[in-house]
């Protein structure tokens, strides 16, 4: 195998550096939007971008979201161009470009001749650091989640607490009340029959509750108590409006009578 010569070795070894200097190079990026007068967005803009040092040029067009995108820019200040049929020519004089951020430009076309021009030159770029905008943007992300979780946190801890409440009070109702039925009524009279009476613990002092599929329509105040029925008047002020008492409906005792 025949030996590589010291020049070939040479020439090679500065090709790899020269290479590895561009990968290495630092850019830096420029993008934005194009709108008309009224701010939507406009597709098939041409774009161009030129530097200001070498009066070397790119050109792109607007995507059909109306955005455009030039990446790995040399830093330096760009002037930048955008040209489309029905518009007058936007430029920004100086567009600046540096190494890691990108360089956001916004512009505005107005309705004309494309012979005419409309030049920007005393508002500055936005220029905003890519990274550092990524971060703050999930660091606002993190604080708004962090501030939702300790809402739910204390929503659910109320809502627990009223459940707790609910329970126990269910359950004292369920342990101090025994519940009967109403066996007759008399709506001319306005009272009716409960198949329960003073075998039950009923007197003519025990709070009556009356009650269908779970929801309170009134109550009844005892004025005969025998054995194993009681005759109770129908509380109108306290019936729910509409509502007629059956045959059937739920009695509580909601207050068991004192000795």
């Amino acid at each position: 195998m025949k030996a590589l010569s010291p020049r070939f070795t040479l020439v090679t070894a500065l090709l790899l550096a020269s290479g590895a200097c561009l990968w290495a190079s630092p850019a830096g990026s420029v993008s934005g939007t194009v709108k008309d007068p009224s701010g939507a967005l406009i597709p098939g803009v041409k774009l161009i971008l030129v530097s200001l040092a070498t009066n070397a040029q790119l050109t792109t067009v607007t995507n059909s979201g109306g955005e455009f995108q030039f990446l790995q820019l040399a830093p330096a200040t760009y002037k930048l161009s955008a040209e489309s049929s029905g518009f007058k020519k936007a430029s920004v004089a100086s567009v600046l470009v540096q190494v890691d951020q990108v360089t956001h430009v916004e512009l505005s076309m107005e309705v004309g001749s494309v012979n005419e021009s409309v030049q920007v030159e005393a508002v500055a770029p936005l220029l905003e650091n890519d990274k550092s905008t990524k971060g703050l943007k999930l660091q606002e992300l993190a604080t708004v989640l962090e501030g939702a979780q300790k809402k739910l946190a204390t929503t659910q801890a109320e809502a627990d607490r009223l459940g707790e409440i609910k329970a126990k009070r269910d359950a004292r109702i369920r342990a101090s009340s025994r519940d009967f039925a109403i066996t007759a009524v008399n709506q001319e009279w306005g009272f009716v029959v409960v198949g329960a009476g003073s075998n039950q613990g009923f007197a003519s002092n025990t709070k009556l509750l009356v009650e269908r599929d779970g929801q309170l329509l009134g109550s009844l105040k005892p004025t005969s108590v025998e054995p194993n029925q009681t005759i109770a008047d129908v509380d109108m002020e306290s019936l729910v409006p509409g509502v007629v008492l059956q045959p059937g409906d739920r009695v509580i005792v909601a207050e068991p009578a004192g000795n």
